[in-house]
Formats: C-alpha cells, sequence, structure tokens
C-alpha cells in the first residue's frame, strides 16, 4: 500500500497552522517531507498524524 502524500497547503489545513509553519517544520526535520522543486514538498500522511500525536494531538483522518 502506497503512502498518502499530502502538500504544503493540505498539512496547513489539517493542522491548523500556516504553509510558512509547516515550511519551518521540515526545516526543523520535525516532519518528513521530499522535495520535488526548490518549495515544493510533498508529506508523508502518516509523518503528519505521527508529529501531531507527539505534541498531544488527536489525528483524525476523513473517512473516503
Amino acid at each position: 500500500m502506497q503512502a498518502k502524500l499530502l502538500t504544503v497547503p493540505e498539512v496547513a489545513g489539517w493542522a491548523k497552522v500556516s504553509t510558512k509553519t509547516v515550511y519551518r517544520w521540515i526545516a526543523e526535520e520535525r516532519i518528513e517531507a521530499i522535495r520535488l522543486g526548490s518549495r515544493t514538498y510533498r508529506i508523508p500522511e502518516q509523518s503528519v498524524a505521527k508529529m501531531l500525536t507527539d505534541q498531544g494531538y488527536e489525528y483524525l483522518t476523513n473517512a473516503d
């Protein structure tokens, strides 16, 4: 099964933070990200879930 990859704006929306914050998390290596260009990233959903749960937040996925 392939991991679902999210864009920076998607992660920001789910975490209710700015895209700038998500870029900072990437720079600080708080979340795993795959770099596709100078500022283009894809972030595995599991990386976001782990970071949020490690911070004490409950991570709920959208039902498909």
